[in-house]
């Protein structure tokens, strides 16, 4: 794999250089880009389904003009996406039963790159009601040009949407871009980039759903640059005033009706020892939701190298390193 080892914390340098090519195939395997995590309840409802598909339709107001295909049910083809609102094929989604999914997904594609992640892509699921896989959850992949650019504006949009989902928990920062279900592919594209820069946000939302199915949906998966915590686990942690108490002048609270962002400083980090290292910041809000934030792992989510990949423990346990990694 050929990756940067010196990127610089500058939004142009990121999104020139900040790419991982397969040296096998020769093509991007993965980006760093903004990556936005938010996990919500009752993804089956009228009204989850309804604000999803009204945030899907503010990112279209931001980046019509960029994105380029979009996926349709389960067709192995994406469409062509033509500049605009949301298709009319999402907006009929809203039409379906609650035992039936919802699910979104537009991005910025090139059919010469097939496994480019994209900086720009919107995919959400409105899981149907069921028992398993409670929670439903939107990705989303942004420029950092964009959020460094304008970052209150940015975070006004992440809680002006936790605020439509009542998010339950959620994260936001610098990351490590995926191609949605490459996570665990037989080559490790992430792994490199989450050495290399520590504070990079990962997420692949099958695998958590998949470790949550018996509990645990409810709770923090992570925390970075942006953590968003629903009522329930501001509760958990004592209330907003008991959050105060223990965050430092550099971190910052946008609340909401049904809960808090917590914003670690005024941009966000790479994590590595050229950039600064690991803010403190990001350090306090990880130890401020560690008591609530989940664990119960039985399986490594994160795919390493081969040489790594064939004893169970070990993937676990750099799983659960990579989590404790501000602690």
């Amino acid at each position: 794999m050929q990756y940067p080892l010196d990127l610089k914390l500058d939004p142009e340098d990121i999104e020139h250089r900040g790419i991982l090519r397969d040296d096998d195939v020769r093509l991007i395997r993965s980006r760093v880009g903004i990556l936005l995590s938010i996990y919500f309840a009752d993804g089956w409802s009228q009204e989850k389904r309804e604000a999803l598909i009204t945030c899907l339709g503010d990112y279209l107001s931001f980046f019509s003009s960029e994105v380029t295909h979009f996926q349709v049910d389960d067709e192995p083809e994406m469409r062509a996406y033509k500049e605009g609102g949301v298709p009319d094929e999402y907006r009929r989604l809203l039409d379906l039963p609650e035992t039936d999914s919802l699910f979104v997904y537009l991005k910025q594609a090139d059919t010469a790159e097939p496994w480019d992640p994209s900086r720009l892509m919107f995919m959400g699921f409105g899981h149907r009601k069921s028992k398993v896989w409670p929670s439903s959850g939107i990705e989303v992949h942004f420029s950092p040009r964009f959020v460094f650019e304008n970052t209150d504006r940015f975070v006004g949009l992440v809680r002006n949407w936790s605020q439509r989902l009542e998010a339950v928990h959620g994260s936001c920062g610098l990351g490590v871009l995926s191609d949605p279900g490459s996570e665990n592919s037989a080559d490790a594209y992430y792994y490199p980039w989450l050495m290399q820069y520590p504070a990079l946000e990962y997420d692949a939302m099958g695998s958590f759903w998949t470790e949550t199915q018996n509990g645990g949906s409810e709770l923090p998966r992570s925390s970075n640059w942006l953590t968003i915590l629903g009522n329930a686990n501001v509760e958990r942690l004592g209330g907003l005033e008991a959050i105060r108490a223990s965050i430092l002048d550099n971190v910052h609270l946008e609340t909401y009706s049904g809960g808090v962002v917590i914003r670690a400083g005024k941009l966000p980090a790479l994590g590595d020892a050229a950039t600064g290292g690991i803010p403190e910041a990001y350090r306090t809000v990880a130890r401020l939701i560690k008591p609530i934030r989940f664990e119960g792992y039985e399986y490594g989510i994160i795919k390493l190298p081969p040489h790594m990949d064939d004893d169970d423990d070990v993937s676990l346990g750099e799983t659960l390193k990579w989590l404790r990694r501000f602690d």
